[in-house]
């Protein structure tokens, strides 16, 4: 929806509505507000009725703290580009770990933490649900799910990487989420499968300039590799 006509943007939106889709997921990073604002708008011409669920998502500054300031400031933000007065679910987005750019996972974890804001703030009736984004360190995803305190988490999955859905062993060449999703189900927590087609380099060979990897060891050319190998044992199992 970022770089297309407004023509293009309601047929997306026709078409997907027509398919069964029934929720929109945005962020405030993606396009610096623009898919928010875009996503408002378009929801906004459509009856009642026919409006998707929309869900969005928000970064915090560890080193900012007030973590419940941070995340109602860009909330209030979010909601104003979406022209709506709350969302159904609000996702933190920072990926967690200890390295640059991640957010360590006691800044999450610990009293006047992420999690307490995140409750602060759908007390406050901006969101009924919360949610996090599973992409670093595998082992602190799994402890977000494992506390109980969050209602949804976005799992990497796909032909690449789908160590999320299984027991990974030996050599592995990306980050490993094995257990992921077996965490998910016995802590009932909603799953929000991402980069199901690796930013597309799964669905075709067409570059469209945003095939950007989001997990470690991973750049465009190696990602297309392992792309081509799963085409490759698809296509003899097609012929099998």
């Amino acid at each position: 929806l970022l770089h297309a006509s407004d023509v293009v943007r309601r047929d997306a939106i026709q078409l997907a509505i027509q398919a069964g889709i029934n929720w929109i997921d945005t962020a405030a990073s993606y396009g610096n507000g623009q898919s928010e604002e875009v996503v408002g708008w378009l929801l906004r011409e459509l009856p009642d009725k026919e409006r998707p669920q929309v869900s969005t998502k928000f970064r915090v500054d560890p080193n900012g703290d007030d973590y419940t300031g941070q995340i109602r400031r860009s909330l209030d933000q979010s909601l104003r580009r979406l022209q709506m007065t709350s969302v159904p679910l609000v996702q933190l987005h920072n990926q967690l770990g200890s390295g640059d750019q991640q957010l360590p996972l006691n800044e999450v974890m610990r009293s006047d933490g992420v999690l307490d804001a995140l409750d602060r703030i759908r007390a406050e009736g901006l969101t009924d649900f919360i949610g996090f984004t599973a992409l670093g360190d595998a082992s602190a995803c799994r402890a977000v799910v494992e506390s109980g305190r969050v209602d949804t988490a976005q799992v990497y999955y796909n032909l690449i990487n789908p160590s999320a859905g299984f027991d990974i062993e030996g050599h592995w060449h990306s980050d490993d989420y094995t257990g992921l999703l077996a965490a998910c189900q016995q802590f009932n927590v909603g799953v929000l499968g991402i980069r199901v087609y690796a930013a597309g380099i799964l669905a075709s060979r067409v570059q469209h300039g945003r095939e950007i990897p989001v997990t470690r060891n991973s750049d465009y050319d190696s990602e297309l590799r392992r792309a081509d190998m799963a085409r490759e044992v698809l296509a003899e199992m097609a012929g099998s």
